[in-house]
């Protein structure tokens, strides 16, 4: 009826109006350009933005880091794949639509593309209800998997080194440590910390983690975070630790929540406790 009125193109489907049902062509100039840049692109492995943050800070997540996420193209075969802690979605496309300035549509497939710096790539997954979902995604050129085993070879080293300087450990008041092989501590005596730091259903045994960190600042007073993981406990427990030549100092930092896995402060009034080597 004449009426005219516009629309961002990232949100249309391009077709010839003379064939309402089929998508441009192939082999159209605008489609092979669009296609080109876009192989470009995937020259470079691109990983979730959360990863950055981490190899940043040196502070490795292992429940949040997988070399199997990320986002791909394969241009030959016209196929794709997104896979996410919460999505693992494997499609097809018939061609590749550059919709607007560094804006792409893969054309019968669900997903589209912005390219919002050269190492920044929005990737938006419409799901079968209609309902948008963005992804960040960045460029990484180190191996995910050297990363995650590193961070993994880091807690085993440092558990080793408390095998090596124990593994029997002693306090006056707050009992004794016992560490094993496969990361198990048995923690007997210590019932001054129970309620308080140690909950009344914990067992004496556990396994022991190294998963999070401590600040810059923190740095200069710790060593690092040991994880205290008692069956029966209603939670973990943390600790600040320092090792000594004759023994290893705890600080309870169960009342402190940390930051991306990382400690920047300490307690108000924590419990200090020094076990000293048998």
């Amino acid at each position: 009826d004449g009426t005219e009125g516009w629309c961002f193109s990232h949100n249309l489907r391009l077709f010839d109006i003379r064939r309402p049902d089929a998508a441009i062509a192939e082999n159209t100039p605008q489609t092979e350009t669009a296609r080109d840049e876009l192989a470009a692109l995937f020259l470079k492995n691109w990983q979730p933005e959360s990863y950055l943050q981490m190899i940043v800070n040196n502070a490795i997540d292992l429940t949040r880091m997988n070399a199997d996420y990320g986002f791909s193209l394969d241009f030959t075969q016209k196929t794709g794949w997104l896979q996410l802690a919460n999505i693992d979605l494997k499609f097809e496309f018939a061609s590749v639509s550059k919709d607007a300035a560094q804006s792409y549509t893969l054309v019968g497939s669900p997903i589209s593309l912005v390219l919002k710096s050269d190492d920044l790539l929005v990737v938006t997954y419409t799901n079968d209800r209609g309902i948008p979902i963005p992804y960040n995604f960045i460029p990484i050129d180190e191996s995910i998997t050297d990363i995650i085993n590193m961070e993994k070879d880091r807690r085993a080293q440092i558990f080793s080194g408390l095998l090596d300087l124990g593994p029997n450990f002693a306090s006056e008041n707050y009992g004794s440590l016992r560490f094993g092989s496969g990361g198990t501590v048995v923690w007997t005596d210590n019932q001054m910390l129970v309620p308080y730091v140690i909950s009344a259903k914990s067992s004496s045994s556990g396994t022991v983690e190294f998963k999070y960190f401590v600040s810059e600042r923190l740095k200069t007073i710790f060593d690092g975070v040991i994880t205290i993981n008692l069956y029966g406990s209603e939670a973990e427990n943390n600790f600040f630790y320092s090792i000594q030549n004759n023994g290893i100092q705890l600080e309870d930092a169960s009342d402190i929540l940390p930051q991306d896995n990382v400690f920047l402060s300490r307690g108000a009034s924590p419990t200090v406790m020094f076990f000293g080597k048998q």
